[in-house]
């Protein structure tokens, strides 16, 4: 499956500060390439994301109307703020971290 956050080109582009002052005056502009996160540069995406992305969408919204906001959630639970994002998110997680990520919205 293409990936929906850069369309199958591997890259997307975001705003970059202009005036960093480690680029030179001649390649200034506010827009700048980076890697795909979503895909990891692949350019696809499995077959199972869509199901993660509204499983992940489902349980924030638990969480929010828990009225958990993101950083308590993961200091209350010692959890890694970047692998709760990116289940949220609907990325692929191992097993062992998605299921006690499951296991812990569960509780809430």
């Amino acid at each position: 499956m293409i990936c929906p956050n850069c369309n199958g080109s591997k890259s997307i582009f975001g705003i970059f500060p202009i005036y960093a002052e480690h680029v030179s005056e001649k390649n200034r502009h506010p827009y700048i390439e980076f890697p795909c996160d979503l895909c990891d540069e692949t350019g696809e995406i499995d077959d199972e994301y869509p199901a993660r992305l509204i499983e992940g969408e489902l349980l924030r919204k638990k969480r929010l109307d828990k009225e958990l906001i993101f950083r308590d959630f993961c200091k209350k639970f010692n959890l890694s703020v970047s692998e709760v994002s990116a289940f949220e998110r609907g990325k692929k997680l191992n097993e062992q971290i998605t299921k006690q990520l499951k296991d812990i919205y569960s509780q809430i």
